[in-house]
């Protein structure tokens, strides 16, 4: 006994709006290699939509119910199944079909002034680098609110992890490196409509920095060799801030905001965010 599932009817689509109330149905052809496969059998085909799902056209108009029925009364294997989807059924039968609810926030915050708005060196007119130069700064939060079956294998690879892709939240394009997820939080068992399932809490942080830290190449020692040596004033003194280097190791001849070297160092793990249950 196999039930063939054969896609959408052409002519089998129809919509209405009743004060502003969308139904829709959709039409699709199944056919069985037995006599004995009946409405039921036809009607768990698993490529047919899913109740609660959503209407691929429509975000807001749900699939509340599904009738089956054969083409021609002495038809015994040609099957069409009716896709019923309103606007008006707001929860999901299985839970777990329930999009994710997103919302955007920002938050403040201070960092160490490092370099200006054109990338160029903070520093002194002594080209020293300054110490408790703070700046203020706002960057994006997103929130994502996700119904799941259980706790993710993925939930501590993840966490504190920057995007190693680009991916789509809410409909929205973030580069690769501009995301970081925060630890996810999930709540306690919920049984709704027989389907066991917790509540997910993700955060996400943009940075349109990025998150790769970028410190300025300065210090009290030089590389002499295989040797690091203490770095001295001309008088022999030692110097009371760090000494700008080259990005070698050596101390940099006449510092200044055009010259100073810093680092490139990726402090997070990286993670694919477009594994992550965001729709």
């Amino acid at each position: 006994m196999t039930v063939t599932y054969l896609g959408p009817l052409p002519d089998g689509e129809t919509a209405t709006n009743d004060l502003g109330v969308r139904r829709y149905t959709r039409q699709f052809h199944l056919r069985t290699t037995s006599a004995t496969d009946g409405p039921y059998t036809v009607g768990s085909n698993p490529s047919l939509p899913k109740i609660g799902s959503l209407h691929y056209e429509d975000p807001s108009a749900w699939c509340r119910s599904l009738s089956v029925a054969r083409m021609a009364a002495k038809d015994m294997f040609n099957w069409v199944v009716t896709a019923n989807y309103d606007s008006s059924f707001e929860l999901t039968e299985n839970p777990l079909f329930q999009p994710a609810a997103i919302s955007w926030d920002g938050e403040n915050f201070e960092e160490v002034a490092i370099f200006d708005r054109d990338g160029k060196a903070i520093l002194n007119s002594a080209g020293d680098p300054f110490e408790n130069l703070f700046r203020e700064r706002t960057r994006r939060v997103v929130s994502i609110v996700k119904n799941v079956s259980a706790v993710p294998d993925w939930i501590i690879n993840s966490e504190d992890a920057v995007n190693s892709a680009a991916f789509l939240v809410d409909g929205f394009s973030i580069p690769i490196g501009k995301a970081k997820l925060g630890a996810p939080r999930l709540g306690p068992w919920q049984l709704r409509n027989n389907t066991r399932f917790r509540e997910m809490s993700m955060t996400m942080k943009l940075n349109k920095d990025g998150w790769t830290s970028q410190p300025l190449d300065a210090g009290f020692r030089y590389k002499d060799g295989n040797d690091r040596k203490i770095i001295t004033n001309t008088d022999g003194t030692l110097p009371t801030s760090p000494v700008c280097l080259n990005g070698s190791g050596a101390v940099l001849a006449n510092p200044s905001p055009t010259n100073a070297v810093f680092g490139s160092f990726n402090v997070y793990p990286a993670y694919d965010f477009n594994l992550l249950p965001l729709s």
